[in-house]
């Protein structure tokens, strides 16, 4: 009787990296073998720690990834009103300001142009709305870091559902360790 060679690599990487429907027993029945000595062979390789190891660093980098996206969208939110704050000052700067002209040779000063209360609300409202876009990018972006804060905790919720003690207790200690340690290199 021949016994089949099995890739215990193939199955290893197929349910660490696979979803939940990847079970020891759809592996045993996938890889012609019993249900048991898959479950040993995982037991002994730690394949659960490996996957929970495995789906926390995809979440982790996920969330990073959209973090960095949204970061950038406020970023930039709040560069355009900055400058178009910037641009409303300078215009109230140049309308005020003492003209000066060369007429015939000479320099004549001229009043401002800024003395109408027209122009004055004009320059107020393009404050007004840069303030506004600045406000606005302030509020999206506390509003990110609560809904963040928020997927943390309902991620830390499911995982504690869907994994044993042990494993979820690992998972822990992965997410408290510090990024670049010894640890975390083995």
């Amino acid at each position: 009787m021949t016994t089949r060679r099995i890739d215990w690599q193939a199955a290893r990487e197929r349910f660490v990296c696979g979803g939940d429907e990847v079970t020891h027993a759809s592996l045993a029945r996938e890889f012609g073998t019993k249900r048991e000595t898959v479950s040993r062979r995982a037991t002994r390789e730690q394949w659960g720690e490996q996957r929970a190891r495995f789906r926390y660093q995809t979440v982790t980098l996920l969330r990073e990834k959209r973090s960095a996206l949204e970061a950038e969208r406020l970023s930039q939110q709040l560069d355009d009103a900055l400058e178009v704050r910037g641009i409303a000052r300078d215009a109230l700067r140049r309308l005020r300001a003492p003209r000066r002209v060369r007429r015939r040779g000479k320099v004549v000063s001229l009043p401002p142009l800024l003395e109408s209360e027209a122009s004055l609300s004009e320059v107020r409202r393009l404050l007004l709305t840069a303030a506004l876009l600045e406000r606005e990018a302030l509020d999206v972006e506390a509003r990110v870091r609560v809904r963040l804060g928020a997927e943390l905790e309902d991620m830390l919720r499911r995982a504690q559902r869907a994994f044993s003690p042990e494993v979820f207790g690992a998972l822990l200690d992965l997410w408290a360790q510090p990024e670049g340690s010894d640890e975390d290199k083995a």
